[in-house]
């Protein structure tokens, strides 16, 4: 039952991107990088490896190409496309956006080219953290989920805080140009979704929002991959979409005896996690840089009189500031990180990480 309520607030969300889609992009077939040879595999851009996984996944391993623009281990916050990456890309099918600063490079580069791919914006209709603040959760699972069985959970999926985040936003305006690039023409300053500077991308990190993007990947990648894989892509949608809805399930009651906690990070990425279990996140980095002395002081203060043992901190960031309040505090730096490729094991990885540092 639960996976029925998600899917009904996973379809008006895809549709949100469809409207657009096929208004511009597919009049224009001279200009796209989606008329391919049959024999050539379509690409497909992505962002991060967490949206390769989820691609492959979909799409299964023989229906794309994949082009990950930020590899393993690198800091995508201080990435720029190589030239052979942007030449690529720019005859690719689709390029999915979540909203990392060199995206805005990218397609800026795009117009500067003959083709361009489709581009599908995953953060539309997703009400954005504010990047550099700490998140408080607002427990998206308040009911007892040691109490009720799938059925009452799933009703309290439709009353609860489930709808607010996975429904799209019910502005018929910016639905219908979420993709029209004549309107859009790439000018990301006024759309809110694409301040880079204050909004959280990591929205694959919370499995309610992943629920939403998944069913998005699912309908463009079904029209990119065309009829000889349809079948495959839907059965491997599906599925994943159980396989998220019940990793859900069972984080919410994993994380409930610890509901209101803090953990501690030196860069604030697990933001969307922390609100859909009722967790506190709380970051060393402030407003992208690392703290002042004065901040780092009140920062050990602060960890101390909550009893933290156990600081995250990504491998892509230097450990210096987390490592100081680590010794200050007695405690011990852990490395999480948040752009691991597999996003159902990474996210249960995290909350055992959070649970370990308790």
């Amino acid at each position: 039952m639960i996976f029925r309520i998600l899917r009904l607030f996973a379809v008006p969300f895809a549709s949100l991107y469809l409207i657009g889609c096929n208004d511009d992009h597919d009049h224009d077939h001279d200009h796209h990088g989606h008329d391919h040879a049959h024999d050539e595999k379509p690409v497909v851009v992505v962002p991060v490896p967490p949206y390769a996984g989820l691609v492959e996944r979909i799409a299964g391993p023989d229906a794309v190409e994949i082009l990950t623009l930020v590899e393993p281990g690198q800091d995508p916050h201080g990435f720029s496309p190589t030239p052979k990456q942007i030449a690529k890309a720019s005859d690719a099918a689709v390029f999915f956006t979540v909203g990392m600063p060199f995206e805005e490079d990218l397609v800026a580069a795009f117009e500067k080219s003959d083709h361009h791919p489709r581009i599908v914006d995953l953060t539309k209709g997703v009400d954005l953290l504010e990047h550099d603040h700490d998140h408080h959760g607002h427990d998206h699972h308040g009911h007892d989920h040691g109490e009720h069985d799938h059925k009452d959970h799933d009703h309290d999926h439709k009353d609860h805080d489930h709808d607010h985040a996975a429904k799209p936003k019910e502005e018929k305006g910016k639905a219908e140009d979420a993709h029209d690039h004549k309107d859009h023409d790439h000018d990301h300053e006024g759309h809110d979704h694409h301040d880079h500077g204050e909004n959280d991308p990591h929205i694959w990190l919370s499995p309610e929002l992943l629920i939403n993007q998944v069913r998005v990947l699912h309908y463009v990648l079904e029209e990119v991959t065309g009829q000889n894989h349809s079948g495959e892509v839907h059965k491997n949608a599906e599925e994943l979409e159980a396989a998220i809805t019940q990793l859900d399930y069972d984080l919410a009651l994993k994380l409930k005896p610890i509901k209101g906690q803090s953990f501690y990070v030196y860069h604030g990425a697990f933001g969307y996690f922390a609100q859909a279990y009722g967790l506190k996140q709380e970051s060393i980095e402030i407003g992208g840089r690392k703290p002042e002395p004065k901040q780092l002081a009140a920062l050990i203060e602060k960890a101390k009189s909550e009893g933290v043992k156990m600081i995250f901190v990504q491998p892509q960031f230097d450990q210096t500031s987390a490592k100081a309040i680590a010794d200050a505090i007695g405690g011990t730096v852990l490395s999480v990180d948040p752009l691991e490729t597999d996003v159902l094991a990474n996210l249960q990885k995290i909350a055992d990480a959070i649970i370990e540092s308790q």
